[in-house]
């Protein structure tokens, strides 16, 4: 890549502007990529990104959530030993942040209240929702100080999952979002189904709303 690439390429990646939300009556599926009758396609974007990797990396762990839907699931004492392994395992720097929990039967609840009980730094103990109001009590009912949210982004989960349009899920996440900040909690979207979705026509706008509110709530939510 000559230098006057490099540049052009730098240039687009400092110089993003604001996308706006584009809306739509009727959901883009990506047939071209994802063709019912083909293996799917990977498509980029024909840019070259400079790598620019942070500062600081360290993990998120999912065993008590995700991890539990490809096994059967854990006791509350084996949750426990591997949460007490991760403890160790990170060291005292927290290479393994965080752990996402499960909030919604008794034994996670009972899960959580035991690991919460070892009073670590870190791992930290936090949540995983629904982008409802009703997942999100569990979160103040457990008192725990961030949560992941599911956040469906793809037109297959807006439309064909979720019944809504992009601008109807976009206003619920964001009042889920701001609801969280304004009792102290740190809300985390997870862009559900992102390898389908419009980026530039849904994703970037979503996360610009998200950043701007982070902005507003600053330094409390950096």
């Amino acid at each position: 890549m000559t230098i006057a690439h490099k540049k052009r390429a730098f240039q687009r990646k400092s110089d993003v502007g604001q996308f706006p939300l584009m809306d739509t009556q009727t959901p883009n599926l990506y047939r071209h990529i994802f063709p019912y009758d083909e293996v799917c396609r990977v498509e980029f974007d024909n840019q070259f990104i400079f790598i620019d990797p942070p500062e600081e990396i360290f993990i998120t762990d999912t065993t008590f959530r995700d991890g539990q839907q490809a096994r059967p699931p854990y006791t509350v004492e084996q949750i426990v030993d591997l949460f007490e392994m991760m403890h160790k395992l990170g060291g005292p720097n927290g290479v393994i942040r965080q752990c996402e929990f499960f909030l919604y039967s008794e034994k996670d609840k009972e899960a959580v209240t035991k690991c919460m009980d070892r009073n670590y730094r870190y791992p930290e103990i936090t949540g995983w929702i629904r982008a409802t109001k009703e997942d999100f009590k569990l979160v103040k009912e457990m008192g725990l100080k961030e949560t992941g949210i599911l956040s469906s982004v793809s037109d297959y989960h807006i439309f064909l999952k979720l019944k809504k349009n992009r601008r109807v899920v976009l206003r619920e996440y964001l009042s889920i979002v701001t609801a969280a900040m304004d009792l102290g909690i740190t809300p985390r979207c997870h862009f559900e189904d992102v390898t389908r979705a419009d980026i530039y026509g849904f994703c970037v706008p979503f996360a610009q709303d998200l950043m701007r509110l982070s902005e507003e709530r600053s330094p409390a939510f950096p």
